[in-house]
C-alpha cells in the first residue's frame, strides 16, 4: 500500500469520527447544578414544559416586575440554566423579567441535543411565556450567548420576535471552525450548520451584537463579519477586555446601560 493512499484512508477514517461524533463536540451538556438561586437571593419559579416533539424540560423564571419586558435567555453550549445565575442577577437590574432554560439533555431537561432539537426547545420557551404567562410577543426580547446566539436566530425565524440581543456569537459554524487547526483541513466537508450569516440577512428587527476583543474562543472577527450581514437597525459594542461569557463582568455598569438602552427603545 503506497504512503498516498495509507495518508488519505487516515484523513476520511477522522473524518467519519469527526462527522459522527459531531454533536458531542457541539453540545457540552451537564445535568450538576454547582450554584443555586438561593446563593444570590434569587427565588425563581421552577417552570417544567414540554416541546412539540414530546420532550419535557426545566427552567427557571425570574420575576422581577410585573410591568417590566420579559428576555428570554437561550444560553451557550456548555453546563446548564445554574451557570449563568450572575449574569441573571445583574439582568434583573434593568428591570426585565427573565425566563432561561436548559435544552434538552441540560440540567433537568430530557433527552439528547441535537440542532433540530434546540431549535425546537426554544420554540417552546417562547411558547410558554405566551400561553402561561400571557406575554405578548412584543414584549419578549431574545438573548442568546454563543451557542445560544445560534438558537436565537433560528428562534427569529419561527417567531415573532421583536429584537435580537446576541453576544459571542459566530457566523457560521463551519466559519467559524474552518480556521482552527486540524478542522481546517476537513473545510470541505464541514456540514453547513448553525448557519447564522445567511439566517440574519432574513431576520428584519432590530439587533445588537455584543462581542469581547479578547474572545478566542469565537474571534471577534465572527461578530463583526455577523453584524455586517445583519439588517438595519442594528448595534454593534467591542467589549476591551473581555473574553467569551465574560462581558458583563469586565464593565457590568456600561453592560447594564447598554442593554437597558436598547430593550427601552423596543417598548
Amino acid at each position: 500500500m503506497s504512503l498516498i493512499l495509507k495518508v488519505v484512508i487516515v484523513y476520511f477514517f477522522i473524518l467519519a469520527l469527526l462527522l459522527i461524533n459531531q454533536n458531542r463536540l457541539i453540545f457540552r451538556p451537564s445535568r450538576d447544578f454547582p450554584i443555586n438561586p438561593s446563593q444570590f437571593n434569587l427565588k425563581p419559579q421552577n417552570v417544567f414544559f414540554t416541546a412539540s416533539d414530546g420532550i419535557k424540560l426545566h427552567g427557571w423564571y425570574f420575576e422581577s416586575s410585573e410591568d417590566a419586558p420579559h428576555l428570554l435567555f437561550c444560553h451557550g453550549n456548555a453546563g446548564n440554566i445554574s451557570d449563568r445565575l450572575p449574569n441573571i442577577e445583574l439582568l434583573l437590574k434593568i428591570p426585565v423579567n427573565v425566563f432561561i432554560f436548559d435544552y434538552r439533555g441540560y440540567g433537568r431537561s430530557n433527552g439528547k441535543p441535537t440542532e433540530d432539537g434546540v431549535y425546537t426547545d426554544a420554540e417552546a420557551a417562547w411558547d410558554f411565556l405566551c400561553k402561561e404567562k400571557k406575554v405578548h410577543p412584543n414584549r419578549i426580547h431574545i438573548f442568546g450567548r454563543s451557542l445560544g446566539g445560534a438558537i436565537a436566530i433560528e428562534l427569529a425565524t419561527r417567531r415573532p420576535v421583536p429584537c435580537l440581543i446576541l453576544e459571542s456569537t459566530f457566523y457560521s459554524m463551519k466559519d467559524l471552525v474552518g480556521k482552527v487547526f486540524p478542522y481546517m483541513l476537513f473545510y470541505p466537508f464541514i456540514p453547513p450548520r448553525f448557519d447564522n450569516g445567511e439566517k440574519i440577512r432574513k431576520i428584519h428587527v432590530p439587533v445588537f451584537i455584543i462581542h469581547g476583543n479578547a474572545d478566542t474562543t469565537v474571534p471577534s472577527q465572527q461578530g463583526k463579519k455577523l453584524f455586517d450581514a445583519a439588517n438595519q437597525p442594528k448595534k454593534f459594542w467591542l467589549v476591551e477586555g473581555a473574553h467569551h461569557t465574560d462581558a458583563y463582568e469586565i464593565n457590568p455598569e456600561e453592560y447594564l446601560k447598554r442593554l437597558r438602552d436598547f430593550i427601552l427603545t423596543m417598548k
